[in-house]
Protein backbone atom coordinates (compact mmCIF):
# COMPACT_ATOMS: atom_id res chain seq x y z
CA UNK A 1 0.00 0.00 0.00
CA UNK A 2 2.32 2.48 1.24
CA UNK A 3 5.97 2.53 0.40
CA UNK A 4 9.09 4.15 1.63
CA UNK A 5 9.98 7.10 2.21
CA UNK A 6 6.02 7.45 2.99
CA UNK A 7 5.56 5.15 5.36
CA UNK A 8 8.31 6.04 7.61
CA UNK A 9 6.54 8.90 8.97
CA UNK A 10 3.70 6.94 8.56
CA UNK A 11 5.79 4.43 11.15
CA UNK A 12 7.36 6.89 13.34
CA UNK A 13 3.63 8.21 14.17
CA UNK A 14 1.92 5.55 14.87
CA UNK A 15 4.47 3.35 16.92
CA UNK A 16 5.04 7.00 18.75
CA UNK A 17 1.22 7.39 19.28
CA UNK A 18 1.01 3.42 20.61
CA UNK A 19 3.74 4.03 23.25
CA UNK A 20 2.48 7.10 24.82
CA UNK A 21 -1.02 4.94 25.23
CA UNK A 22 0.03 1.91 26.26
CA UNK A 23 3.41 2.41 27.63
CA UNK A 24 4.66 -0.72 29.34
CA UNK A 25 1.23 -2.04 29.49
CA UNK A 26 1.51 -3.73 25.74
CA UNK A 27 5.94 -3.62 25.83
CA UNK A 28 6.04 -6.87 23.68
CA UNK A 29 3.47 -5.80 21.14
CA UNK A 30 5.85 -2.46 21.05
CA UNK A 31 8.50 -4.56 20.44
CA UNK A 32 6.75 -6.98 17.80
CA UNK A 33 5.65 -3.40 15.69
CA UNK A 34 9.63 -2.09 16.01
CA UNK A 35 11.30 -5.21 14.38
CA UNK A 36 8.68 -5.14 11.70
CA UNK A 37 9.09 -1.67 11.15
CA UNK A 38 12.90 -1.86 11.40
CA UNK A 39 12.77 -5.13 9.21
CA UNK A 40 10.72 -3.31 6.33
CA UNK A 41 12.88 0.07 6.53
CA UNK A 42 15.42 0.47 4.14
CA UNK A 43 19.15 1.28 5.44
CA UNK A 44 18.86 4.93 4.74
CA UNK A 45 15.25 5.21 6.73
CA UNK A 46 16.31 3.11 9.71
CA UNK A 47 18.12 5.36 11.49
CA UNK A 48 15.25 6.80 13.77
CA UNK A 49 12.95 3.90 14.30
CA UNK A 50 15.95 2.71 16.46
CA UNK A 51 16.36 5.66 18.40
CA UNK A 52 12.56 4.95 19.26
CA UNK A 53 13.23 1.85 20.03
CA UNK A 54 15.87 2.17 22.46
CA UNK A 55 13.91 4.88 23.93
CA UNK A 56 11.22 2.60 24.52
CA UNK A 57 13.34 0.17 25.83
CA UNK A 58 14.84 2.73 28.11
CA UNK A 59 11.82 4.16 29.58
CA UNK A 60 9.65 0.67 29.75
CA UNK A 61 11.87 -2.26 29.42
CA UNK A 62 15.59 -3.21 30.71
CA UNK A 63 18.78 -1.48 29.78
CA UNK A 64 20.19 -4.49 28.37
CA UNK A 65 17.51 -4.77 25.36
CA UNK A 66 18.45 -0.69 24.94
CA UNK A 67 22.13 -1.49 24.78
CA UNK A 68 21.45 -4.48 22.22
CA UNK A 69 19.06 -2.30 20.37
CA UNK A 70 22.05 0.40 20.15
CA UNK A 71 24.75 -2.04 19.26
CA UNK A 72 22.32 -3.78 16.41
CA UNK A 73 21.96 0.06 15.51
CA UNK A 74 25.82 1.14 15.64
CA UNK A 75 26.67 -2.18 13.06
CA UNK A 76 23.87 -1.42 10.71
CA UNK A 77 24.93 2.39 10.62
CA UNK A 78 28.85 1.43 10.06
CA UNK A 79 28.13 -1.27 7.62
CA UNK A 80 26.08 1.14 5.58
CA UNK A 81 28.78 4.21 5.67
CA UNK A 82 31.22 1.50 4.76
CA UNK A 83 29.03 0.66 1.73
CA UNK A 84 28.40 4.27 0.47
CA UNK A 85 32.27 4.59 1.32
CA UNK A 86 32.43 1.57 -1.67
CA UNK A 87 30.26 2.97 -4.21
CA UNK A 88 31.78 6.31 -4.32
CA UNK A 89 34.96 5.41 -4.36
CA UNK A 90 34.14 2.71 -6.95
CA UNK A 91 32.06 5.21 -9.04
CA UNK A 92 35.17 7.47 -9.37
CA UNK A 93 36.74 5.39 -11.07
Amino acid sequence: MFMYPHVKDIWVTYLTKFVKRYGNTKLERARELFEHAISMAPSDAVRTLYLHYAKLEEDYGLAKRAMKVYEEATKKSWREAWEREIDLRLSVR
